[in-house]
């Protein structure tokens, strides 16, 4: 099981609080995305299809939010 920092509030994964990153992670009922205490889970098995579902699902819910993909996000397929 996976656990990764898939997109940050301010660009900079190395320097990004809690409150500023979107985590990502593998669990026994499937892919969850975590922000700000908020969890959203991915209907999708592929990681990447979870990720860009998950991010998308966070962007609708925050619109004035801009997340910025890290390293991890940029793997999975997730674009600026």
């Amino acid at each position: 099981m996976g656990f990764y920092v898939i997109a940050t509030t301010n660009g900079d994964v190395d320097t990004a609080t809690v409150e500023q990153q979107v985590y990502f992670e593998e669990t026994s009922s499937g892919w969850i995305g975590s922000y700000r205490g908020e969890r959203l889970g991915s209907v999708f098995l592929d990681m990447s299809e979870a990720a860009i579902n998950i991010i998308a699902k966070f962007k609708a819910r925050h619109p004035d939010i801009k997340f910025i993909p890290t390293e991890d996000g940029e793997m999975f397929g997730l674009e600026g």
